[in-house]
């Protein structure tokens, strides 16, 4: 399936159920949407797929799963030229995601479970977030606006300009070069941190929270005032500001965490833990995300079931 483009810069809005998707560019001037394992225009009855004005719209029809696929995991493939800006809006995706090659990444990739990987690319300012996968930048500048509950996040190579990472369980490590026109931020809930710096430039200062992780600094660090440690320690009074830095995909999970520290009072949330303590991490995250149940309660069921 492929479609002529007349512009340098195209839209990608696209959800998927449960199929992986890779965005690559390669030696080309059209847009090609690949489904090689699907039989022949079983495309059209899976997905829902539009091309106007440089603006691709890709969906997967619910209804249809069960009647043409029985739940299987069939992977899309977008391929595009490498000199193309790409303004993404990937949403409600449980497969894995893989970006590599292009000239520039704008606009979000959100994720439910799988794994997200973005490299080869040579200006990335999305903003990219998974509830339980792992994610990994690796680009030549750029801005790292992630968040993760459980994955780990992890960057390379590239030169930032702003960098805001937020997670609850996960590590977050990081060996890059920073010329920031922003003050950062990295905060972790029970994640370590450890950031290799390759370089400091500027006059804005980073700031590191974690409540029981370790942080590491190493490298060609900043001096000394332009760096701010708070080591909490289960102490979540000086946690207020989190929520202030961080608004983004999770914002509800990680809305000023003192007022997260309370017991379970009703009967329904009680049973609704019991009951997710015989399931698997994955039950335990989606709660946390739709808000079911508090991010620390959420901590000591994970160590509970390993």
């Amino acid at each position: 399936m492929k479609y002529d483009l007349n512009s340098n810069q195209i839209s990608l809005q696209i959800t998927l159920l449960n199929s992986d998707l890779e965005i690559s560019g390669s030696e080309r001037n059209d847009l090609e949407i690949d489904f090689s394992d699907l039989r022949k225009n079983a495309a059209d009855e899976i997905f829902d797929i539009s091309f106007e004005d440089s603006i691709l719209k890709l969906s997967q029809k619910s209804k249809k799963l069960s009647q043409f696929i029985n739940g299987e995991d069939y992977p899309v493939r977008v391929l595009l030229p490498k000199t193309i800006v790409a303004d993404v809006k990937l949403n409600e995706i449980s497969g894995d995601v893989k970006i590599s090659g292009i000239e520039a990444l704008k606009g979000e990739v959100n994720t439910k479970s799988g794994d997200i990987s973005i490299n080869e690319i040579a200006d990335s300012e999305a903003n990219i977030s998974s509830i339980s996968g792992d994610i990994y930048i690796s680009a030549k500048k750029g801005s790292l606006i992630c968040s993760s509950v459980s994955g780990d996040i992890k960057a390379d190579e590239i030169e930032c300009s702003k960098v805001k990472i937020k997670s609850v369980s996960g590590d977050i490590n990081l060996d890059c070069s920073f010329s920031l026109i922003d003050d950062a931020v990295l905060g972790t809930v029970s994640g370590d941190i450890a950031v290799n710096f390759k370089k400091y430039s500027g006059d804005n200062s980073i700031t590191f929270k974690s409540i029981s992780g370790n942080i590491e600094l190493t490298g060609s660090k900043p001096a000394e005032e332009k760096i701010y440690i708070s080591n909490v320690k289960g102490d979540f009074s000086n946690f207020n500001q989190f929520d202030k830095i961080f608004k983004g995909s999770f914002g509800s999970v990680f809305k000023n965490l003192k007022d997260h520290i309370k017991n379970v009072s009703d009967e329904s949330s009680t049973s609704e833990i019991r009951e997710t303590k015989d399931n698997n991490i994955q039950s335990i995250l989606e709660m946390v995300a739709h808000d079911k149940i508090t991010v620390e309660e959420a901590e000591k069921l994970i160590k509970a079931i390993k």
